[in-house]
């Protein structure tokens, strides 16, 4: 049973064809928030869409390390969790309240999915089925600007293949303020049948990848790193690894987003958290005895999804980070994995894999009103900052 602090009620909407309504659940602690671990786990396995940011352990890593509690920007949390009839979870939304305060004073304040972050959360947004994102987003919609009267309301992270934007703009003017591409790599049963696809560029590079270490006389090794006792470790050099590929000026330049305490704290909470799962995997290249490049992935079931990477300038010449993302695709084959997420941002390294485009779009819904129409410029541009 949900606790009485939850504010619960049956959001104002005609019923859908089944004739079964949605009740929405707003819950406003942490230790709600844990409590809801057994069911978020369930549904994330139901749902089927290997994010490894819609995760439960994502959202209380975050919440514990990343949330801002001081400053102009402070955040609240709003974790929505929708319900058919039978009281069965059909969605979860982990959002908050950002409020934008001027000499202490607030003077705006925005719901939006939490994951504010510099590219750590590629992906915000709520969990919840393919099928059923439409008729939630809008059930969401009209109780958070109804009964929850929000005048500022972003929502992030909605499949374009889908209704949801349709169903939002039902409820009201909606802007689409960002495009986010995704790369999904499918993947045949063995590294042979999938190197017989290649175009002749990508077989070029990764010959150039594996022959000039051994023209060199230069011996590596692969190797995945999964044990939760090790995790640690592979974190720490993942982040320094991380690090020097950011320092790099003569190539495309990367952000460090691991450069403050806080990140680094949450990387090792979540990558614990579900290594404890057995959710993670760190890939490493080792040459003359030091780990030059790496990449993390999050494995759920028969899907993966690449993340986090960074290697050692000094090795770039080689092309370690081709060879490591190469290594890990034959690992996830041996495995049984058919489903690779190259993760968001259309670059040459996952262009070069010809991987299926998906799109996904952040929108902001504003109400009417002077303080709404400040909440929408003022607070975007804060949180970048």
């Amino acid at each position: 049973m949900l606790s009485k602090e939850i504010a619960a009620t049956t959001a104002r909407r005609s019923p859908p064809a089944n004739g079964t309504p949605l009740r929405v659940d707003c819950l406003t602690s942490p230790a709600q928030l844990e409590s809801l671990a057994p069911e978020w786990r369930a549904l994330f396995e139901r749902a089927g869409d290997a994010l490894p940011f819609m995760t439960f352990e994502w959202a209380a890593a975050w919440w514990a390390h990343m949330r801002r509690t001081s400053g102009a920007m402070r955040d609240t949390l709003q974790l929505f969790v929708v319900r058919d009839a039978a009281g069965t979870l059909v969605a979860i939304a982990p959002m908050m309240h950002t409020g934008f305060r001027v000499a202490g004073v607030r003077v705006a304040r925005a719901l939006q999915p939490i994951g504010t972050d510099p590219n750590l959360t590629e992906l915000r947004g709520m969990l919840v089925d393919a099928a059923d994102e439409g008729e939630v987003l809008e059930t969401l919609a009209r109780w958070v600007t109804r009964r929850g009267g929000q005048k500022w309301v972003q929502w992030c992270g909605v499949r374009r293949s889908g209704p949801g934007l349709e169903r939002l703009r039902s409820v009201g003017p909606v802007v689409v303020t960002k495009e986010t591409p995704a790369f999904i790599l499918a993947l045949p049963a063995s590294w042979d049948d999938f190197k017989a696809g290649f175009p002749r560029n990508l077989k070029e590079s990764l010959r150039k990848c594996y022959n000039s270490l051994a023209r060199d006389a230069h011996e590596w090794s692969f190797r995945v790193v999964e044990d939760p006792a090790l995790i640690a470790a592979a974190v720490d050099r993942l982040i320094a690894l991380h690090g020097m590929r950011a320092q790099r000026t003569d190539t495309i330049v990367h952000r460090d987003v691991f450069d403050s305490p806080q990140a680094r704290r949450f990387l090792h909470d979540v990558a614990a958290r579900l290594a404890a799962r057995g959710m993670v995997r760190v890939f490493q290249l080792e040459i003359a005895g030091q780990i030059v490049a790496t990449r993390m992935g999050f494995v759920f079931g028969d899907r993966m999804y690449l993340s986090y990477s960074g290697y050692d300038p000094v090795w770039g010449r080689y092309s370690v980070m081709t060879t490591v993302v190469a290594e890990a695709l034959r690992w996830a084959m041996a495995q049984g994995i058919r489903e690779v997420n190259l993760s968001t941002g259309p670059d040459e390294s996952k262009l070069r894999w010809r991987p299926t485009r998906v799109e996904y779009d952040d929108a902001v819904m504003v109400g009417r009103g002077p303080l709404a129409r400040l909440a929408s410029h003022a607070l975007p541009g804060a949180g970048r900052a």
